[in-house]
């Protein structure tokens, strides 16, 4: 590889991981002054009570002009004039090296803790090489594949279009991958504000860039794993028929429902409960904008399904892997809570798996989801290996972003070991409804034993 386009991958990776540092400190429910590109203002006036800020220049080396009246009112120096070194701060990974090196960070450790840059600078250098290996993955290995043992000699190859394509699709997963572990590892939550963002680009990819996907090999081409392989979208959801468009617009439906807020409060009798979760619903202003979401999603869903052609193709494709998504993980979450009694998965992890469905299918969401547990325990040893202890849990988010993000590495292996189970699509389908009253029936057991064991240490 050219060292002058592997420097330029580089850079362009490492100003990505600078986005998702941004991105992390600031979607989170409490702002963190910590990455350079944050407007460190509002994090410290926020975090110091309203008082005048001990560490004056950085309300400037974001925003100089004060945009905001409450940081006019809580911070006499916002209209200080920053110091010499702060345009370094927004240089890609030295400026977290000079963030370290200005911080007051000894001074104020509950704004600061110790180590508190080594995260940022990891994911900057790791986005780099990240970007830089999948640029290699992607584009070179496609532009040099070679035909596998089974296939006619006259198969169609990829073509640059397509290898570019796939580069794209993969580093924008990557990207709200890497945000969701981020902020989940921090917060323990995952907003919509990761993603609706993440899903919205898988959609807009799969319709303006259709052959952009996991590869697999059809009779006479290389194309991209469809909800139906081996058959084709066109012979299961052909466009024009209204059955098609009414499968269309209940994965629509079913996100958007999944994004508007729901609350219930059965300890008044049902008929309150039903009252306030119908009234909250309604008057929520995150309600008015999921609408505007689906209406939006329904005139595309119905100019593609007029249209057809790849387009049509790529967007049934997405829009079933992001309605398999959250039913796989939203049954589970039901199931798991109704019998251990308490929250089991939340829902974030849902909206979460509705967007990595959205770009890898439906079949690889389920081989996601199974796989995850194997990542979590990878990453339990690894904090055990590090930290010498276990003093928390960890939350499930990093670890569905770990599974996502290794199967995407390793496709060729993945796909020869579970494709030929996924030729069977109607038979996994009954597996997976089948094994959900089994997990509730194990899980009783379980719950029964820890009652029953508890009862005898107590007696």
């Amino acid at each position: 590889m050219n060292v002058l386009v592997a420097s330029g991958m580089f850079l362009l990776g490492a100003c990505l991981g600078a986005a998702a540092n941004l991105a992390i400190y600031r979607l989170a429910y409490w702002p963190r002054p910590w990455s350079p590109w944050n407007p460190l203002a509002d994090c410290l006036a926020r975090a110091w009570g309203g008082r005048p800020l001990p560490w004056p220049w950085l309300a400037d080396s974001r925003d100089g002009r004060g945009s905001t009246s409450r940081r006019k009112k809580t911070n006499r120096h916002v209209h200080s004039r920053p110091p010499s070194f702060s345009w370094q701060l927004f240089v890609p990974v030295w400026g977290w090296l000079v963030l370290r090196a200005k911080a007051p960070w000894k001074k104020w450790p509950e704004l600061f803790p110790p180590g508190f840059w080594i995260r940022g600078l990891l994911v900057e250098l790791g986005t780099g090489a990240l970007v830089l290996w999948w640029f290699h993955h992607a584009v070179k290995a496609w532009l040099g594949m070679s035909l596998p043992q089974g296939v006619p000699s006259e198969a169609e190859l990829p073509g640059a279009w397509s290898a570019w394509g796939t580069w794209v699709w993969g580093v924008g997963l990557y990207f709200f991958l890497i945000v969701a572990s981020g902020i989940d590892l921090d917060e323990w939550t995952i907003p919509d504000a990761v993603t609706v963002p993440g899903t919205l680009l898988a959609l807009v990819l799969a319709a303006l860039w259709p052959q952009a996907g996991l590869p697999v090999w059809g009779e006479q081409a290389l194309e991209v794993l469809g909800p139906f392989w081996p058959q084709k979208v066109q012979q299961w959801l052909p466009p024009g028929q209204w059955g098609s468009l009414g499968v269309l617009g209940g994965c629509a439906l079913l996100w958007c429902y999944a994004l508007v807020p729901r609350r219930w409060y059965p300890r008044r009798g049902l008929r309150f409960a039903l009252w306030f979760f119908f009234a909250r619903m309604v008057t929520h202003r995150t309600t008015r904008r999921a609408l505007v979401l689906l209406l939006a999603l329904g005139m595309v869903s119905a100019g593609l399904w007029y249209r057809g052609g790849e387009a049509y193709a790529g967007w049934v494709r997405a829009m079933i892997g992001l309605g398999g998504g959250l039913m796989l993980a939203w049954s589970v979450r039901v199931v798991t809570s109704l019998a251990l009694q308490k929250e089991a998965l939340g829902f974030g992890d849902v909206t979460l798996m509705g967007m990595i469905g959205a770009y890898l299918g439906w079949q690889m969401t389920v081989v996601v989801f199974f796989t995850a547990p194997l990542a979590a325990l990878a990453l339990v040893l690894l904090v055990w290996v590090l930290a010498r202890s276990l003093q928390q849990a960890l939350p499930y988010g990093p670890a569905l972003c770990l599974a996502a993000g290794v199967l995407v590495a390793r496709w060729a292996g993945v796909w020869e070991a579970v494709g030929p189970l996924f030729a069977q699509a109607p038979l996994v389908l009954v597996a997976l409804v089948t094994c959900l009253p089994l997990m509730a029936l194990l899980l009783l057991l379980i719950r029964l034993l820890k009652w029953c064991l508890a009862r005898e240490t107590t007696s």
